[in-house]
């Protein structure tokens, strides 16, 4: 069970390291948003990739915002830093300090990142590792709840 503890161990630290960073950046209301959070994901962000903030309405699902990927840069000084725009084309920087990106929703880097160079539409991209954090999983379709959900899974559930 070696292999089970080192993943234990990281994802403890995981959790550590973007507790830490969200006390140290976030102001006492989104704080207050932060510790409401139940739900984690991490997915592989890339040039345009697609997250769709919504909440449901009546069941239906009524979207908030879209943020797409513009870019990624590493530096030793700041990490892994990439850079988003919204649907009114307001453009931020997302790096291993959690942001709240919608109401009581957080994205940020992980400490321990996986780069990887792919081959997408005829030419090379890379792919890093980003975490979201929302009040419930989306599978619980809580009504008002506002949830983050990647836009090919958002088309093929709604």
């Amino acid at each position: 069970m070696p292999n089970q503890e080192l993943f234990s161990h990281r994802v403890q630290e995981e959790r550590t390291a973007a507790d830490v960073a969200a006390y140290k950046t976030l102001t006492q209301e989104q704080l207050t948003r932060w510790e409401l959070c139940r739900s984690t994901h991490r997915f592989m962000a890339y040039d345009l990739k697609e997250v769709v903030a919504y909440k449901l309405v009546n069941g239906e699902p009524e979207v908030l915002d879209v943020l797409t990927n513009a870019g990624v840069s590493v530096t030793r000084d700041g990490g892994l830093q990439s850079k988003w725009f919204n649907q009114a084309c307001e453009i931020f920087n997302l790096d291993h300090k959690p942001q709240e990106v919608a109401p009581g929703c957080f994205m940020w880097h992980p400490k321990h990142n996986t780069l990887e160079l792919v081959d997408w539409k005829g030419g090379k991209s890379l792919r890093f590792s980003t975490m979201w954090r929302t009040a419930c999983n989306p599978a619980r379709k809580i009504a008002g709840k506002v949830y983050l959900c990647e836009k090919h899974a958002f088309v093929r559930n709604f």
